[in-house]
């Protein structure tokens, strides 16, 4: 999937629909990262997100096409550390999540 910067927010959008839509969050979009990967999937997504008690967000990898992606999607009730989120961008060890 190739996308430029002006399509992030296709991406953020896909994240938050795909992670638990169910969920009463207050999604902070403007702070979303948005990366590409050198691994598969190409695209990792943080949505951080927020309740009244705690602070949180969304995690999703992505990969397919513009018209079909495919999206793994993981909730977290910490945001992810910079260790975290290294180990996160450059590899596909999900532990933790």
């Amino acid at each position: 999937m190739v996308l430029d910067s002006t399509e992030w927010g296709a991406l953020v959008a896909e994240c938050v629909s795909a992670s638990m839509p169910d969920q009463p969050l207050t999604v902070v979009e403007d702070s979303a990262l948005v990366v590409r990967r050198p691994v598969t999937p190409e695209w990792f997504v943080y949505v951080p997100a927020e309740t009244e008690e705690t602070e949180g967000g969304y995690l999703c990898t992505l990969s397919g096409e513009k018209d079909a992606p495919v999206v793994e999607s993981w909730g977290t009730s910490l945001r992810p550390s910079g260790d975290e989120l290294q180990r996160w961008l450059t590899t596909n060890d999900n532990e933790g999540l």
